[in-house]
């Protein structure tokens, strides 16, 4: 049988893509061109044939990109680990923290002070929103994600936030557009304006600086 991976590496040259980058992708390339080789064998096509069939899926330049940018980027998987985890991670302890707070807050011991709840409740959340940016942007980078990939990752609870408060827009514009009254209007565009800056902007700022440790890569071993 062929050296499949002698015969990629000749090939394929450098990618650009960094040594350890450029080894998974010669591995990835290889073990597609000897499977493919093995299945032309099986199906009864010769040996020099099937090599030379084998060769001329290597040399098609179009499928050998797609497969370098697949491998470069790395697919679903490193997006998954990079981002989608670690800002659940962020989304779901910011809001176990709500769920908890408004839980105690609420009980029959707490009756006195329960008028000033949602005065209480507003600091509360803002002071513990670092450590959710925090996590966020840790787990990222723990799993390689870029500086970006981490930023968004510890904003995941304002994206969160975000994209209820442009559907709940979206809702009210369309009630408004059928003549209905909306929340919006009896409630004026200024004050809806410092909602969205205090649900959003400064909790968004509180999630960044608890991520701010964390935006620095970790320093290589020597």
């Amino acid at each position: 049988m062929p050296d499949w991976r002698r015969i990629v590496e000749e090939r394929l040259g450098k990618t650009g893509a960094g040594q350890e980058a450029e080894g998974e992708i010669v591995s990835e390339l290889a073990g597609h061109m000897e499977d493919l080789y093995i299945e032309l064998r099986r199906r009864g096509i010769e040996d020099s044939e099937a090599a030379k069939l084998v060769l001329n899926e290597l040399a098609d330049g179009a499928r050998l990109g797609r497969r370098l940018r697949s491998a470069k980027e790395g697919g679903m998987n490193d997006r998954t680990r990079q981002f989608w985890l670690p800002g659940m991670a962020s989304l779901i302890a910011a809001s176990a923290f709500l769920v908890v707070f408004a839980r105690v807050s609420y009980l029959p011991h707490m009756l006195v002070i329960r008028s000033g709840v949602a005065l209480m409740m507003y600091p509360a959340w803002l002071v513990v929103q670092p450590l959710f940016g925090g996590i966020g942007a840790y787990f990222s980078r723990r799993a390689g994600g870029h500086r970006g990939t981490r930023i968004l990752a510890a904003l995941s609870p304002s994206i969160a936030l975000l994209s209820l408060v442009c559907t709940g827009v979206i809702v009210q514009l369309v009630m408004a557009g059928l003549g209905k009254p909306t929340d919006i209007g009896s409630m004026g565009i200024a004050a809806f304006g410092r909602a969205i800056f205090f649900a959003l902007v400064i909790p968004s700022m509180a999630l960044l600086a608890g991520a701010l440790p964390f935006l620095r890569d970790k320093p290589q071993e020597s």
